[in-house]
């Protein structure tokens, strides 16, 4: 009896720690996810600067 209760807690605990662990994956992912995301922001923000530069050169080197 003092076995089956002892193999029950065990389970119990890896089951917590499993659910844990997923968890942090989660936060984890959800935190690689937003840095994607704010790379993604200033990379498409770099390159409306750069087709702006762009094309006032353009203008000023061959006129309207």
């Amino acid at each position: 009896m003092l076995n089956a209760f002892i193999e029950l807690f065990v389970h119990l605990f890896a089951w917590i720690g499993v659910n844990l662990s997923i968890k942090a994956d989660e936060v984890k992912n959800k935190h690689t996810l937003d840095v994607i995301a704010k790379i993604d922001k200033d990379l498409e923000k770099s390159y409306k600067d750069y087709e702006k530069r762009r094309k006032e050169d353009m203008r000023r080197k061959y006129g309207d």
